[in-house]
């Protein structure tokens, strides 16, 4: 019984203590997350962060633009040369030819 009381009481300490231990880790972890937002806040309210991201933001707008401007050339230049192509081909001047042909024998 002495033994059983013992463990018992053991028991409801260990409860206990550990409970108390939880609620200092809780506040603890309040305090530090209250903290890091505060600070968080102040970061992303500075100036200099502002400028910062503005900056990367500037840069990545500028290299797509250059990169969408460099697509559009090229895709310019490669319909260019397709319609060269097909100005050129013999096909397409007979085509043109034969066109032209029909137009004037039904005028005449």
């Amino acid at each position: 019984e002495k033994v059983d009381a013992s463990v018992i009481e053991t028991n409801q300490y260990t409860d206990k203590r550990a409970t108390e231990v939880v609620e200092q880790m809780q506040a603890r972890l309040e305090t530090f997350s209250s903290i890091v937002a505060e600070k968080i806040e102040q970061i992303l309210a500075s100036a200099e962060f502002r400028e910062k991201i503005s900056s990367v933001v500037e840069e990545k707008v500028d290299a797509s633009v250059i990169e969408t401007n460099q697509y559009t050339d090229k895709r310019a230049t490669e319909v260019v040369e397709q319609i060269e192509q097909i100005l050129t081909s013999a096909d397409f001047r007979e085509k043109i030819s034969s066109v032209v042909k029909e137009k004037v024998d039904a005028s005449v």
